[in-house]
């Protein structure tokens, strides 16, 4: 992957294919917090994405800060990192890189009820499941990609051996 790769901007990302996916995951989803966000003109009037919009309350009183909810500042709008990844009909908007979600003043009701769809689930776990696999080095490539790092330390140390020859001859 490039070095400019901007993890913040989903909106921006390539087409997601296994190599992309492997790396985001790698990487982790990082959030754009910023202190004042960009106005949305819409017929509801100027409305913005507000910080508390990452926040979930529990049924317990407990807040906290759902890890797959994504701000892009470069189209000012949601995303959902999980289905970014894994969903194949991209029917919502947080799945969508070319949208994203920016109807502020639905945005309360609209993120539970796809937190709570099937598609978004099974996208999520999709998602846990190759990080833990990628961190714990049980991915169905792991042994190649180890004979492969084997194999060129071994011609690394090979074209040492040559270049010192010829540097001492």
């Amino acid at each position: 992957m490039p070095g400019n790769f901007q993890f913040r901007e989903p909106g921006t990302w390539p087409p997601i294919t296994e190599r992309v996916k492997c790396y985001l995951i790698e990487h982790g989803p990082e959030k754009n917090k910023l202190e004042n966000y960009p106005n949305t003109i819409s017929a509801a009037g100027n409305r913005h994405f507000r910080a508390n919009g990452f926040i979930k309350t529990l049924p317990n009183g407990e807040n906290i800060d759902p890890q797959w909810l994504l701000y892009g500042i470069s189209n000012n709008a949601m995303y959902c990192f999980p289905c970014m990844l894994y969903s194949v009909t991209k029917n919502c908007n947080l799945s969508d890189p070319l949208k994203g979600f920016n109807n502020w003043s639905h945005l309360s009701p609209r993120v539970p009820e796809h937190e709570n769809s099937s598609e978004h689930r099974t996208c999520y776990m999709m998602w846990k499941d190759l990080e833990k696999r990628l961190k714990e080095g049980k991915t169905i490539d792991d042994e190649f990609q180890k004979a492969i790092t084997m194999e060129k330390e071994k011609w690394q140390n090979i074209l040492k051996v040559v270049v010192d020859t010829v540097m001492f001859c």
